[in-house]
């Protein structure tokens, strides 16, 4: 996945979304979460969740908001 990410970027910090390809990745797809950010700069919203990470977490959350469907340890900072 890295190396697809610079290529895609070229000179740039990231690629657009534009730049990136699916199909280009499919033995990736299973395994990737994509997260929109909505107009409500605090609110993300899981938009896909491939079908490994959904089975890891016992569900897809695609469609929920990451505060509605967090995964993992929860850390606080001091």
């Amino acid at each position: 996945m890295y190396d697809y990410w610079l290529a895609k970027r070229g000179s740039r910090t990231m690629p657009a979304r534009a730049d990136l390809e699916p199909a280009e990745i499919k033995k990736l797809l299973p395994m990737m979460v994509l997260v929109d950010v909505t107009a409500d700069a605090r609110r993300f919203v899981y938009r896909l969740v491939g079908t490994q990470e959904a089975a890891e977490r016992g569900s897809d959350p695609t469609g929920k908001t990451v505060a509605e469907a967090f995964f993992g340890a929860l850390s606080r900072r001091p």
